[in-house]
């Protein structure tokens, strides 16, 4: 019971967390960062910590939805790392002809 009501609370953790940091990738019109997030949150590291805790550790479907829960912060790291090293104020959006 306990299990699967901190796996929930991950899980709203990470949402809170997750939605400014995705806002910040879409609109600072870097699409090879954002694109790049996507591919690492939803295929890369979802599919590879549910295979490693619900597989390799033995921790069966919790193992799954904890490995789930996890690659969830994935835009919220990569966000505040872009963030932290400022090249989203550089990016230009007009070009002037």
């Amino acid at each position: 019971m306990w299990a699967e009501l901190s796996i929930v609370i991950l899980v709203i953790l990470e949402s809170a967390f997750r939605c400014p940091m995705n806002a910040l990738l879409n609109g600072s019109g870097n699409y090879k960062v954002n694109f790049a997030v996507a591919i690492l949150d939803g295929i890369v590291l979802r599919i590879g910590l549910s295979l490693l805790f619900g597989v390799a550790l033995k921790m069966e479907y919790m193992g799954f939805w904890l490995g789930d829960a996890l690659a969830s912060f994935t835009p919220f790291v990569i966000g505040i790392i872009y963030y932290k090293f400022g090249r989203w104020k550089s990016r230009r959006f007009v070009i002037k002809e």
